[in-house]
């Protein structure tokens, strides 16, 4: 089944009374930084601006949500589609959608709707002679309520003490004749008044679901039993794409809206791969962070429309996303200057990795922070010394056999046997200095004493596929059916596994090992409470994990690239 057909069937992807919910996903459009989610421990709808100048959101319960009537809270439900959110009470509804990426559109009948602000110092509510309420935050920008029909009341006070607004109120209020409301809410830095006219709100739903479908078909198809999480992952990945706006030159990816909201390096490779039915937008994906290369080669840890961070390296996935795109992907649009653009940047990041990943001069990159690597466990750093690790050789023999295919294909032969000559380099040492017999091993880079891993670095290499020796592909598959510990991990990176397997031909054992990756998936972000209730508890039961655009991406690679081909 392909996405669009999942959401021709059910085009409800998260309610109360669904398998997912706003805990998991928030409720926003491709572009926009708003976002309506639910908080996972008291259980209340609120309306966040995914905007931090910390690593971590500092502010994602921003402004609580909530129906009224006569002046009171009442119960709801709600459910979320690709175009509208509707809160259900017993006395009405409201419905909520984007008419763009700045501007929220809420409507409803027999109802109020009530947003709880909570101000910080300098914060401010000002009412404008025609109705309207302009909502100022340090950071986070602007808020401008416009009535379209009924009224916006507001109980904002300044307080000269504390330099900021008292918290306050804003009721979006219908009138008595007709019970109907109709409210925009515009999100900006500097300076804003209403607009002239207004896109109607079925017409603003309509473009959203359209926008939808256009984007979905970059993903492939998928079996019915996770088409249900295909849908949200496709969903996850179309609301966290940002930007271009502040510091953002261009169109990335967010990690999360509610937490880490910010866009990392390697993620994006995983975007790359599991847009490989839009081989146009893979290659978007795959040259994105390089907008922000640095002179010497680097790209930043991350960015965001505020802050951008060289702390950590990213770890080198865009030769294994290349791989994988080039064996999904037909490339027959591409042209000679594609490759030479993308050559001249991952060639540039290739060089650097190699020099200043290798300060003792081994010949070996190192990582030098454990956030730099994709694993769960990290109990490799705990000497807090670099290390160097089989996972990250694997990768840079990929990385620089793509900078000499790269090469190849941009009429670049010289530099070409260079990048060649280097990736087999790479993989003698993986093969020679790294294999224990059983398993890939990480060492000390200062001592060269092994040091514990966890699994998932030890398994990785398998990404090389037929790369590798007979006797070492077939060591892994060993450990993979027979260990158990091999079988539990649920990090992003994880979806390597079985593509490598399909790659080295132990097809068989890869979509085994992707079925079971993808049922951990499905678990970790169920809702498994009581469908529909919603109240404040914080029980095991209760809890759901949010769903980054990480593993969604991993996800769709996973579910389209191998149970796909079933």
């Amino acid at each position: 089944m392909t996405i669009t057909e999942i959401l021709n069937k059910r085009p409800v992807i998260l309610g109360s009374r669904e398998r997912y919910d706003l805990r998991c996903v928030p409720f926003s459009t491709r572009g926009s930084f708003m976002c309506i989610v639910e908080d996972q421990e008291d259980r209340n709808l609120y309306l966040s601006i995914s905007r931090s100048p910390a690593f971590m959101m500092e502010r994602k319960n921003l402004v609580r949500i909530v129906p009224v009537v006569d002046n009171k809270e009442i119960s709801f439900e709600y459910s979320a589609e690709p175009g509208k959110m509707t809160i259900k009470t017993y006395r009405g509804t409201a419905e909520i959608c984007f008419a763009d990426k700045k501007q929220i559109r809420i409507r409803g009948e027999g109802i109020s709707l009530r947003f709880y602000f909570k101000m910080q110092m300098f914060e401010n509510c000002s009412p404008k002679e025609n109705g309207d309420f302009e909502i100022a935050y340090e950071i986070l920008g602007k808020l401008l309520f416009v009535p379209l029909k009924g009224a916006v009341w507001c109980n904002a006070k300044w307080n000269c003490e504390t330099v900021q607004a008292e918290d306050f109120i804003i009721d979006l209020i219908p009138p008595v004749e007709t019970m109907r409301f109709e409210t925009a809410v515009h999100e900006y830095y500097s300076n804003r008044m209403r607009d002239n006219e207004y896109v109607p709100f079925d017409d603003c739903v309509r473009m959203a679901e359209e926008d939808f479908k256009k984007f979905c078909k970059r993903f492939g198809e998928v079996p019915e039993k996770y088409s249900d999480m295909a849908l949200l992952a496709a969903f996850t990945i179309w609301t966290h794409q940002i930007g271009p706006e502040g510091r953002l030159k261009n169109s990335l990816v967010y990690m999360s809206r509610t937490s880490s909201v910010r866009a990392f390096g390697y993620q994006q490779c995983y975007q790359a791969m599991a847009s490989g039915g839009d081989i146009r937008e893979a290659w978007k994906m795959l040259l994105s962070m390089f907008d922000y290369q640095n002179e010497a080669g680097q790209i930043p840890f991350y960015v965001s429309d505020i802050s951008m961070s060289w702390l950590a390296a990213c770890a080198p996935l865009h030769g294994a996303a290349l791989d994988y795109v080039f064996n999904m992907c037909d490339s027959d649009e591409l042209k000679k200057e594609d490759y030479a653009g993308l050559y001249g940047k991952m060639s540039g990041y290739a060089g650097w990795l190699l020099d200043k990943r290798d300060r003792n001069r081994s010949g070996i990159p190192q990582y030098y922070r454990a956030d730099e690597c994709g694993w769960i466990d990290a109990k490799a750093f705990k000497n807090g010394r670099p290390v160097q690790s089989a996972d990250l050789l694997a990768l840079t023999v990929l990385l620089t056999e793509y900078c000499g295919r790269l090469a190849i294909m941009a009429g670049n032969e010289t530099e070409a046997g260079k990048w060649m000559n280097e990736s087999k380099r790479l993989l003698a040492i993986l093969e020679n200095e790294f294999w224990d017999g059983r398993k890939f091993v990480s060492k000390d880079a200062q001592t060269g004493e092994i040091v514990e891993t966890g699994v998932t670095a030890s398994l990785l290499p398998v990404i090389l596929g037929k790369r590798l020796r007979e006797d070492i592909v077939n060591a892994i598959v060993n450990r993979l059916t027979s260990e158990d510990e091999c079988r539990k991990d649920i990090s992003p990176i994880s979806c390597l596994l079985p593509i490598g397997l399909c790659n080295a031909g132990k097809k068989e054992l890869a979509f085994i090992i992707a079925g079971r990756f993808c049922d951990m998936v499905c678990e970790a972000v169920e809702n498994k409470a009581d469908k529909g209730k919603i109240e404040n508890k914080k029980t095991k039961q209760d809890f759901v994990n949010g769903l980054t655009s990480e593993m969604a991406a991993a996800f769709l690679i996973t579910v389209s690239y191998v149970l796909g081909e079933e």
